[in-house]
């Protein structure tokens, strides 16, 4: 039985072989360079990108596909949830297992509300607004994309990082790196997606946000390095400092409702804060 596979093997790529030199040869007949611009019906990306109208050139500049993926249970469906919120398309916070009779937004399967957990990838927008460096507010417009966490349904994952400009792989401060979480690594390096990492549950007992940081570096060999410091952990925790704009930003109210941007400036040793 080996042999018989190894011959069928052996007879397609002679005919395969056979295949590429009639192509080359009748390539070679009708004069038709592989650097010339051959009839196919097809439109190259950059022809449609220079035909665009200005505005419609603009719009599309400020468009974002983002993804969210992640080892089981670390949090993926509840920080889209947040998402969603302080951006403004939802107006209350639900938790992922609908204890509250409501669930969470992205969860629209019933099982998927019974269980906690994310069966097949669901799609969102939302719309954040960002100060350029004149002052001026542009709009961005973010489509994003909650994939499951159970290797099960991973087949989810990789039709969805095919189509994303960017990822956020979400890491527990308790757990750090795991096996499903190498396999994301391992997937989004497959497509080329950038990918930012969030450290999730820092109100957790036994969170170290520092472990989850090294065991990155370390397992799944990429320099990463923390661009925001937490402010306390497991139940001290309260926000986040910024590193990049060297600010503070608490979380107040019940469940984070509210947040405090507080920052103090060298100069004149003073504390600003707006909600």
């Amino acid at each position: 039985m080996v042999t018989d596979i190894a011959l069928v093997r052996r007879q397609q790529q002679r005919k395969r072989k056979g295949l590429r030199l009639r192509l080359r040869q009748l390539t070679v007949d009708n004069s038709v360079r592989p650097d010339t611009e051959a009839d196919t019906g097809e439109i190259a990306l950059e022809d449609i990108i220079a035909r665009l109208d200005p505005a419609d050139a603009k719009r599309l500049n400020r468009v974002r596909n983002i993804g969210i993926a992640a080892h089981i249970d670390s949090g993926k469906t509840t920080c889209t949830e947040r998402v969603l919120f302080y951006t403004g398309r939802t107006k209350e916070i639900h938790e992922v297992r609908g204890k509250d009779g409501v669930g969470a937004k992205m969860d629209s399967m019933d099982l998927e509300r019974e269980k906690g957990i994310t069966i097949q990838s669901a799609a969102t927008f939302c719309d954040w607004i960002k100060k350029d460096n004149a002052g001026i507010d542009e709009k961005y417009h973010i489509n994003l994309i909650d994939t499951p966490g159970h290797i099960d349904f991973t087949i989810e994952v990789e039709r969805a990082l095919r189509v994303l400009d960017g990822a956020v792989m979400v890491l527990c401060a308790v757990s750090g790196v795991q096996s499903q979480t190498i396999t994301v690594d391992r997937q989004m390096r497959r497509y080329d997606v950038p990918r930012v990492s969030f450290i999730n549950k820092m109100d957790r007992m036994g969170a170290n946000p520092w472990k989850a940081v090294e065991q990155i570096n370390k397992k799944l060999k990429i320099a990463a390095a923390s661009l925001q410091v937490p402010i306390g952990v497991e139940d001290d925790f309260c926000g986040v400092v910024d590193l990049i704009e060297m600010k503070a930003i608490y979380f107040e109210g019940p469940r984070g409702y509210a947040t405090a941007l507080r920052t103090n400036s060298p100069s004149t040793n003073r504390a600003t804060e707006s909600t």
